[in-house]
């Protein structure tokens, strides 16, 4: 008797967990696969929002190394300005000091007439 009854009992479980969805810590086909297309959505949403990020960092590197293009074309520019200002430096050092002094009130002179600029 009792043997009978365990083998309906099984067979109660065994028939529920193949129609229903989940019976205790069985589950059912229906139930695994319901799972696993929502685990599988999940995943795709998260490759979606992966390549979207991937995407926008591969701009933003692209940003970035345009950038320092201009920076360094910057300072190679910096660095001509730089070697002009030396040379200028050297050629006035050589000048005389009555030059130097003429010079000055040349460019004193020459500012004075000029317009100021409106401040900012």
């Amino acid at each position: 008797m009792k043997r009978l009854i365990v083998l309906a009992l099984a067979a109660v479980l065994t028939t529920g967990c193949a129609t229903t969805g989940f019976l205790g810590f069985l589950a059912t086909t229906k139930y695994v696969d319901n799972k696993v297309g929502a685990t599988a959505a999940e995943a795709s949403s998260a490759l979606e929002q992966t390549r979207a990020d991937l995407e926008q960092t591969r701009k933003q590197v692209e940003d970035m190394q345009q950038l320092a293009g201009k920076m360094e074309g910057m300072l190679a520019e910096v660095s001509q300005v730089e070697k002009l200002v030396h040379e200028l430096e050297l050629k006035l050092s050589q000048l005389p000091d009555q030059t130097l002094r003429l010079l000055a009130d040349l460019i004193q002179n020459h500012l004075s007439s000029q317009p100021k600029p409106p401040a900012e």
